[in-house]
C-alpha cells in the first residue's frame, strides 16, 4: 500500500511542478501557445494514473475497516477529478495549483501515517512473537487503530477550516467580491466534506460499538468454559 502511495506521490510532484512551469510562461508570455496547451491536456491524463493508485489505496483501507483513511482517499480522487477539468479547460492558474498542493498533501501525510502505523504493529509482532500468550490472546492487531483514524479525522477537519478561509481570504482579495467557476466548485466540495466528517464520526461510533459488543461475547464465552 504504501508503495502505491509513493508512486501516486512521484507522479504528483511532477505534474504539479510542471503545471506551475506553464504557469510561469503564460504570466511572463501573457498567453498559453498550443504546444503548452497541449501539455495541459497531457498532464490531464497523466493525472488517470495518479487516480488509478489511490483507487487501489482506497480499496484495500476498506478491506481493513479503515473508513476515515479510505474517505481521504475518495477525497483525493474527487480533487483529482476536479483538476483534470480545469487542466482540459487550460487553466495552470493558482487555483489549480492549489488543488494539486492539497492532493499531493493528503498524500503525503497518508503516506506517513501508515508508514507510523506499521512501524508500531511490526514492533508489537515482534513482542508477541517473544511472548506467544501474549499473541495468542491479543490476535491479529488492525493496521490502522481507531486512534489512529480520529487523528486523521481531525485534520480532515483542519483541511476544511483552512479551504474555507482560503476561500473567504480569495473573496476579500477579489474585486469583484464573488467566487469564479472553481472556487465555488471548492466550496461545494468543502461544504460536502464537513458532512461527510460527521457521518464517519457516526460511522466510526457504530464501529466500535461493534468491536466493543465481540469483545465482551468473547470474555462471556471464556468465562463459560
Amino acid at each position: 500500500m504504501v508503495e502505491m502511495l509513493d508512486e501516486s506521490i512521484r507522479i504528483q510532484e511532477e505534474v504539479n511542478k510542471r503545471t506551475r512551469e506553464i504557469h510561469a510562461i503564460e504570466q511572463e508570455k501573457g498567453r498559453l501557445s498550443r504546444r503548452q496547451k497541449r501539455a495541459l491536456k497531457g498532464l490531464s491524463k497523466v493525472e488517470d494514473r495518479v487516480r488509478a493508485e489511490v483507487a487501489k489505496v482506497k480499496q484495500l483501507l476498506m478491506e481493513e475497516n479503515a473508513v476515515v483513511y479510505a474517505y481521504q482517499m475518495k477525497a483525493v480522487d474527487a480533487d483529482l477529478i476536479e483538476i483534470q477539468r480545469v487542466l482540459d479547460e487550460y487553466d495552470p492558474g493558482e487555483t489549480t495549483q492549489q488543488l494539486q498542493t492539497d492532493v499531493l498533501a493528503r498524500l503525503v501525510r497518508l503516506r506517513e501515517a501508515l508508514n507510523t502505523e506499521r512501524k508500531k504493529r511490526d514492533e508489537e509482532q515482534q513482542q508477541q512473537q517473544q511472548q506467544q500468550q501474549q499473541q495468542q490472546q491479543q490476535g491479529k492487531r488492525r493496521l490502522i487503530p481507531p486512534l489512529a483514524e480520529l487523528k486523521m479525522l481531525r485534520q480532515m477537519q483542519g483541511d476544511v477550516n483552512e479551504r474555507t478561509r482560503t476561500l473567504y481570504d480569495a473573496l476579500q482579495a477579489s474585486e469583484s467580491k464573488s467566487l469564479n467557476r472553481v472556487q465555488r466548485r471548492i466550496l461545494t466540495r468543502v461544504t460536502e466534506s464537513q458532512g461527510n466528517i460527521r457521518e464517519l464520526l457516526n460511522e466510526m461510533n457504530e464501529l466500535l460499538k461493534q468491536q466493543a459488543q465481540q469483545g465482551a461475547g468473547g470474555e462471556g464465552g471464556e468465562g463459560g468454559d
